[in-house]
Formats: C-alpha cells, structure tokens, sequence
C-alpha cells in the first residue's frame, strides 16, 4: 500500500494581514514580480508545511513557481541591510511593556555537502550529536506581550575551506 503525503495548500489571494505588513517593505521590490514572488514565499513559510523549500513550497502554494522563489532568492535586487533595518524600525513601534529579555540560542541545520558557508562536522545540540552541519546564532527579544527576531548570524567555526583562523567568528 502507498502512503500519500498530504500536503497543506495555501490560499491563492494573500492573506490580508501578511499584506498588509509586506505593504510596508513594498519600497525595497521596484517589480511587480519581486513582491509578489516575497508574499508567496513568506504565506509557505507561514505554513504548516513540514520542511520548506522553494520546491516543496512552490508545490503548496497556489501560483507560484520554484523557478519565481528561486529567482526571489537569487536574482532578485534588494538592500537587505536596508529592509532589516526598517524592520527593526517597525518592531521597536510595537507595544511594549519594557521588561523583555534578549535570547541567544544557536540551532544547527543538517548538510550534506561540503560547500555551503560554515559546514562543518561539528556538534549540533538541534541534532543531538556531531554531524556534518551548518550552525546558526540567533537573537530573539521577548516579553510577555511580544516576540521577535534581532538578528542572526551562520557559525564560521574552524572551517579549512574558507582558511579561517583556528577560533570562531561571530
């Protein structure tokens, strides 16, 4: 017997509050295209999709392409230090009750080639064990009332491929 995957479909308009929030970045996209390739890409990633990918996303989420994310991701002409910055600008005007905490955590993501930036084998405590990965450090603010992303930044390690001096860099 077969086992088929379900996978959960997204709706075809954009969801009205996720547009609502991309209409503020809406500068940094001077195509059609390129924002609407980004409000595709982020309604997969707020799926409940269980890995995302452009693949696995372009399949679930109604009119778009991989060929559309791809190009979203690789081609695609925007400031990234620009929007994030606005980003942080935005957050910083929500409502706040002042008493939140930074978190840093680090999470590893599984490789299994050599060749991305930072894959290294190394321990990951997101795969319990050393392994062949790349490691995140991510920085989060929360408070009761409120919770989001400051910055993260890919784990250099010791990596001989990029001839990195023996200690890490952050």
């Amino acid at each position: 017997m077969k086992t088929t995957i379900r996978i959960p479909q997204a709706p075809e308009e954009p969801l009205p509050e996720l547009a609502a929030f991309l209409e503020l970045f809406r500068v940094h996209f001077t195509r059609s295209e390129g924002r609407y390739a980004l409000d595709r890409y982020l309604t997969g990633l707020l799926t409940e999709l269980p890995n995302k990918n452009c693949d696995i996303i372009a399949a679930s989420i109604p009119g778009s392409s991989e060929q559309q994310l791809q190009g979203l991701l690789s081609t695609t002409a925007w400031d990234q230090d620009d929007l994030n910055r606005q980003r942080v600008e935005q957050m910083l005007r929500l409502p706040s009750e002042g008493d939140g905490v930074l978190i840093f955590d680090d999470t590893g993501f599984a490789k299994q080639g050599k060749c991305s930036v930072g894959v290294a084998r190394q321990y990951s405590g997101t795969l319990g064990k050393k392994d062949n990965c790349q490691i995140t450090v991510n920085c989060h603010y929360a408070e009761r009332t409120v919770a989001w992303p400051v910055a993260a930044s890919t784990s250099l390690g010791r990596g001989k491929w990029l001839r990195l001096p023996d200690y890490n860099w952050l």
